[in-house]
């Protein structure tokens, strides 16, 4: 996704960007059109751990909380098309039979999440309960982001069940030095299909992405599959674009195999005119040549739904024009029924200084006005979500200017324990970024006040001092609870507990069995204990307290399980394989039954 940009700073540049500036301030000749596009999008990458999971390894309730805060502050900024990242590097972000599980999740490229947590699962449920369509964004080709000398030395860092160590002879050396799966090989093409059809048999995505990793620039070592399959084409650029190109018309039937949308973000030029006189007035590197993919003939073929370009240059750029682009894309698309996304570049502010035309997102911003200003653009994709966010200047930029009908999150829920009383807020009271929920609770002097969130224990305070939670309170004290995480847009807290810690319990078994027309799911305690549970669509949360331990089992009616160690005791997060239509619980001195129906 990033390209590389030059940035001149010559003085006919700065001539040029004033007369676009008055250009764009009159503009009383041109059509006006419609501010908010159709599709508002962000990419969410998981490559790195640029945005999602924060850090491989951490827990399923980490991920779940992570997941939870990028949705929702994707919908309040009027975001409603996430691109999530799902496969990296021919590996996934979700159980799969033919690809290991990603190392940006686990940590170990192979090894699957406590649980047998699903974090595209979970991304599909949030999204839509939001009004956010998800997108499974792949990489079809690419291997390896690390660097190697040789195919060996890359290989041997791959999980043993990665299709790349299965199938050596597959794989080929990039002229950047990392691994890839060569196009040209007929087992490749069915894998990268399998690949997609395996996602689109199993999950409720609203379509199929792939952005612009194709062949890598400067090719990769295939002389041996030119020799071998390229007898019909006088060069090896012409029999690569060929071998892209039928996996771009594959992938386009099996879409329309399962009536789901498919669109290509490619690198935003497609070629220089200089080098072909179709392409665009621009000197940068072309996707056509460098990464042999043929994007104007997919969009001609009608192979595509959308594309969405790369366009991460400033305007001005002497490199890739914004406005030059911008124009030519729009004439590329005219007329075919392909619709059109801009891919805008707002991680060029991350770390712009205070002289660049992306500080504070001024670029960025600039740039949304000459695409409303000229129009005829089906929506707009930003690159990536942890830079729209942390840029208060977009973030509160796109915030203002889409409409939104955003449905509220899941209500908190507040426990309360023996004779600890919650007054206040109501059930569906919630706070946003800054704001601060005043609890008011009544109890025995001495009683212990608990605020969990995100999975940690939540800042508290009392008459402005403050404390680290636990705290004591007094009878009919007023608590408020203080948000100090940066950049969380909401915040859910999501119990409120009297906890006693002088007991404990273990949990020595967990058993499953069908009742009827529930099924009841046994926890064996060796010492009494309570239990608490809520139901948010097809998740029920069952806090046990005191119990300390987490005990992992296998039931048909859960798909997979979440588990917490809380101060109280422990919190389990079901899965289920449908919406439970009712729920209730059942205490014994050494059982605790969950009946779900």
């Amino acid at each position: 996704m990033y390209n590389s940009i030059i940035n001149p700073n010559g003085r006919c540049g700065k001539i040029k960007k004033l007369i676009l500036f008055i250009i764009l301030t009159v503009a009383v000749s041109l059509p006006c059109y419609a501010k908010e596009p159709q599709v508002r999008g962000v990419w969410v990458s998981t490559v790195y751990n640029l945005d999602y999971p924060s850090e491989a390894g951490i827990s399923p309730a980490q991920m779940m909380h992570e997941a939870d805060e990028i949705i929702t502050s994707a919908a309040r900024a009027g975001i409603n098309t996430i691109f999530l990242q799902v496969r990296p590097c021919c590996d996934a972000i979700y159980p799969s039979e033919i690809f290991p599980f990603s190392q940006y999740i686990s940590g170990v490229q192979g090894q699957q999440p406590e649980g047998g947590f699903d974090p595209l699962d979970y991304f599909i449920d949030r999204c839509h309960e939001m009004g956010i369509e998800l997108h499974a964004w792949v990489n079809p080709y690419r291997v390896t982001v690390s660097r190697f000398t040789s195919i060996e030395e890359g290989l041997a860092t791959l999980s043993p069940a990665h299709p790349a160590r299965l199938h050596p002879q597959w794989v080929r050396l990039g002229k950047d030095g990392r691994l890839y799966f060569d196009p040209a090989l007929p087992e490749v093409l069915e894998l990268i299909t399998d690949g997609v059809r395996e996602i689109l048999d199993n999950y409720d995505v609203d379509g199929i992405h792939l952005d612009d990793y194709f062949y890598p620039d400067g090719g990769l070592d295939d002389s041996g599959s030119f020799e071998l399959y390229g007898g019909g084409f006088d060069n090896i650029g012409d029999f690569r674009r060929d071998n892209v190109d039928r996996a771009i018309k594959s992938l386009h039937q099996l879409a329309e195999e399962y009536n789901t949308t498919f669109g290509i973000s490619p690198f935003g030029i497609w070629a220089n005119r200089l080098s072909n006189l179709s392409g665009s007035n621009t000197i940068g590197g072309q996707s056509y040549y460098d990464h042999y993919a043929d994007t104007l003939k997919w969009i001609k073929e009608g192979w595509l739904d959308y594309v969405a370009p790369q366009l991460y240059w400033e305007i001005g750029s002497l490199e890739g024009d914004f406005e030059t682009l911008l124009r030519w894309w729009r004439s590329a698309t005219e007329g075919s029924g392909v619709d059109l996304y801009i891919g805008l570049g707002a991680y060029r502010a991350d770390d712009a200084d205070i002289s660049s035309d992306w500080y504070k997102s001024k670029e960025i911003l600039r740039q949304l006005d000459m695409i409303d200003l000229y129009g005829q653009t089906e929506g707009v994709v930003y690159f990536r979500y942890r830079s729209v966010t942390n840029s208060s200047e977009l973030y509160e930029y796109i915030s203002d200017s889409y409409t939104k009908d955003v449905p509220d999150p899941s209500p908190p829920v507040f426990y309360t324990g023996g004779s600890l009383t919650v007054i206040s807020p109501m059930m569906n009271e919630r706070a946003v970024g800054g704001e601060y929920i005043r609890v008011e609770c009544r109890g025995d002097s001495g009683s212990a006040l608990y605020a969990m969130g995100n999975g940690s224990f939540e800042a508290l305070a009392i008459r402005g001092l403050q404390y680290s939670a636990p705290i004591k309170t007094d009878n009919d004290h007023a608590i408020t609870v203080l948000n100090e995480r940066s950049g969380l847009v909401s915040l859910r807290i999501t119990a409120i507990e009297l906890l006693d810690n002088k007991n404990s319990c273990s949990l020595y078994d967990i058993d499953c069995q069908e009742v009827g027309e529930y099924t009841a799911v046994t926890f064996h305690t060796d010492s009494p204990a309570t239990a608490r549970c809520s139901a948010d669509g097809r998740y029920i949360t069952l806090d046990i307290s005191p119990c300390r331990s987490a005990v992992l089992f296998e039931c048909e009616k859960i798909k997979y399980m979440v588990t917490e160690k809380k101060a109280y005791g422990i919190r389990y997060i079901f899965a289920l394989t449908g919406p439970a239509s009712e729920y209730y619980i059942d205490t014994y001195d050494d059982r605790i039954i969950l009946f779900i129906r």
